[in-house]
């Protein structure tokens, strides 16, 4: 006989005992005679008996039915009347495929959560909350899959909140002041929104309490999330940025992506140096540094006298009497007037002539982005891209960065 709780019945009471639901069923199927006269003194006697009987039996039972699942896909009357045969057939056997609740790692009772991580080969940490336990069954980040890029990023996804954004980038660590920098073989920085990410301190613990960080490497963790700047500098004109993903602008300028088409084909990013860039006029030279907005790196010029000073891009192909936009990043230390041009050239590298776009008062400190659009004249075949900044001093610096260039559609 099942043992009692504080809110069931007991004899004496008038009321009919809760047993098992096997015991339930038998006992209803029993001639009515038998249970009024079960019910004379309101001990119910023989259901207590059969009770005793079927326990284990009753057990068995109601595992079974879970086993087997009790939740159906849809009602089940009336049946849809405007489905065809085949389809018809479908929705019933919808139907039958029912969901068991003992492999439902989120509707399954406690006491069947370590039998569900077996079958995964997943580790609970005992000391861990049945929340936390039901995730680390869900997401299967130790066991079989640990050490992976998904684990590790799965197990991290257990210490966010919202959409549970994490993304898992080797051989990168995190960068002083947000997003990550160029690591060696041994390193792997885990990515989250910073939005999303209410403890960072728990992340990394949530990594290493399932068991899932790949053995001799070191684990960071950043958070970030793409700011306008950086989405406009991957996703340069409005087509692009239709055609990503929320989770692509999120990570825009996380690590590099070449822009499709884009005719900068020599370090339009700074992300390796600075081959094919050129300096002129007050500029003596142009590096690259760390930073920037698309990737790791960035092109940087230092002023090393008052006037005017021009940087050149790399040289690109064109075609003749062709439309083509074209942009780049810039970000100046003072408030400076900035324009640039493109020199066109034949075949053979004559000059044909030149076309200016005025940009105007550069803002001190912030990127912006100047943009046109560029029509190649007749018998152009190359363009010599260049930026000029009037009004500089000494020591005064300038940042560029994501030059684009493509062939309008």
């Amino acid at each position: 006989m099942t043992t009692p709780l504080a809110h069931e019945p007991l004899p004496g009471d008038g009321l009919v005992p809760n047993m098992s639901p096997l015991t339930h069923r038998l006992y209803h199927r029993l001639p009515e005679i038998y249970r009024v006269l079960d019910s004379r003194d309101f001990t119910w006697i023989f259901k207590r008996y059969l009770g005793g009987m079927l326990s284990t039996a009753g057990e068995v039972d109601s595992v079974i039915d879970n086993l087997i699942g009790s939740n159906p896909v849809g009602p089940a009357v009336p049946e849809p009347w405007s489905l065809s045969g085949d389809e018809l057939e479908q929705w019933r056997s919808a139907r039958r495929n029912v969901k068991s609740i003992l492999g439902d790692p989120v509707n399954a009772p406690a006491a069947w959560l370590p039998w569900l991580a077996q079958l995964l080969g997943a580790r609970l940490d005992p000391a861990a909350s049945e929340a936390e336990q039901r995730d680390t069954i869900i997401y299967a980040t130790s066991g079989w899959r640990g050490g992976t890029r998904s684990a590790i990023a799965d197990a991290a996804r257990t210490a966010l909140t919202g959409t549970r954004y994490a993304r898992v980038v080797p051989h990168y660590t995190a960068a002083v002041g947000g997003g990550i920098a160029e690591g060696d073989i041994w390193d792997i920085v885990i990515v989250t929104l910073d939005s999303e990410t209410p403890d960072p301190g728990a992340v990394l613990g949530a990594v290493l309490r399932k068991g899932v960080k790949p053995a001799g490497v070191l684990l960071h963790h950043t958070t970030y999330e793409a700011s306008w700047d950086q989405q406009e500098a991957v996703y340069p004109t409005w087509q692009d940025r239709d055609a990503a993903t929320w989770a692509e602008l999120a990570e825009a300028g996380l690590v590099y992506h070449p822009v499709p088409d884009n005719l900068f084909t020599t370090n339009p990013s700074f992300e390796v140096n600075a081959t094919g860039w050129a300096a002129r006029g007050v500029i003596s030279a142009i590096g690259r540094v760390l930073g920037g907005l698309d990737g790791v790196g960035m092109g940087r010029v230092t002023v090393s006298a008052g006037g005017i000073g021009e940087v050149f891009f790399p040289l690109v192909d064109v075609d003749a009497s062709t439309d083509y936009v074209m942009s780049f990043s810039l970000r100046a230390s003072e408030v400076r007037y900035t324009q640039f041009f493109a020199d066109w050239l034949d075949a053979s590298d004559v000059f044909i002539s030149s076309q200016g776009v005025v940009f105007g008062n550069a803002p001190a400190g912030e990127w912006c982005r100047p943009a046109a659009v560029l029509n190649a004249p007749a018998g152009a075949a190359k363009a010599r891209i260049y930026v000029q900044v009037t009004g500089m001093l000494t020591s005064e610096t300038y940042d560029l960065d994501a030059a684009f260039m493509r062939e309008v559609a």
